[in-house]
Formats: structure tokens, sequence, C-alpha cells
């Protein structure tokens, strides 16, 4: 008897925690954060930047000038990245244009002529 009361409690036990495991959760709550005066919302006046001069603005050495432009020029990576800007561009045409209506025709002609027996 004392086997079949502690298979009982064993059965009450893990049927127990079998329902208790499949309680759904309270879903995620992200916690507010606090948004006010952070780095990219502050509003400034001066608009004179580095990043809006030109290269040759910055470096106004001719010397300098000079072999930076060899450099790009003769800049095997820079031309790998343009020709693939330009390919992507030529797939982005073609696919537009998949868009475009088009127009298809065909023209035929059969001409039969009944033999001599037939007449």
């Amino acid at each position: 008897m004392n086997k079949i009361k502690l298979r009982l409690l064993l059965f009450v036990f893990l049927t127990g925690m079998g329902i208790a495991s499949c309680k759904v959760t309270q879903p995620y709550q992200m916690p507010a954060a606090r948004m006010a005066n952070l780095y990219r919302d502050i509003i400034t006046n001066d608009t004179t930047t580095m990043a809006n001069l030109r290269w040759q603005e910055l470096f106004t050495d001719t010397t300098l000038q000079r072999l930076i432009s060899q450099g790009i020029a003769r800049n095997l990576n820079l031309q790998v990245a343009y020709t693939r800007i330009r390919q992507a561009q030529a797939y982005y045409q073609q696919s537009q244009a998949a868009f475009l209506p088009t127009l298809n025709g065909t023209i035929g002609a059969t001409r039969s002529k009944l033999s001599e027996a037939q007449d």
C-alpha cells in the first residue's frame, strides 16, 4: 500500500509540474527609455563641416592633388566598385523594363492549290 501512495503522489506531482510548465508567461514589454537630449537631437546652427568640402579644397598643394588624382585613377578597387555599380544600374533598368508594355505581332500567309485531278 505504501508503493501505491508513493506512485500516486509522484503522479500528482508530475502532473502538477506539467500543467505549471505549460503556463503562458506575460509578453515582453520594453522598458521606457529616456529620449530627451540625446546626441543626434542636438541642433546646431553651424553647418560648415569638413564633410561638405571636396578634397581639392581641403588639400591645396598642386603636387599632392596630382598624386591623389593619379591614385584615384589607378585604384583597381575603385574601378571594380564603379563597374559593379554600373552593372547594378543596368540590372535595375532591365528589371524596370519588364513593367513596360510590350507589342508582339506575327504575319503569316498560306497559299494552297488544288491538284489537277480535283478540278
